[in-house]
């Protein structure tokens, strides 16, 4: 009885570490996406500000002034 007790001990110990270390993980990813949710919308404001300040684009069609 004792021995089977103290597997079960064993292996509660070892799925607490693993959940420890589970939630450690989350945590770090968590981190992450925040800052590449950041870095996108950095982005996505750069990328509208350099095509405001370039005149739209929309005319690539149209040859260049000297032909």
């Amino acid at each position: 009885m004792d021995d089977r007790i103290e597997r079960l001990e064993e292996r509660v110990a070892h799925q607490e570490h693993s959940l420890q270390l589970l939630g450690d993980e989350m945590f770090q990813q968590q981190q992450q996406l925040e800052q590449l949710t950041l870095l996108v919308r950095e982005l996505s404001e750069r990328v509208k500000n350099f095509s405001d300040n370039s005149g739209g684009g929309s005319n690539t069609d149209e040859p260049p002034p000297h032909y």
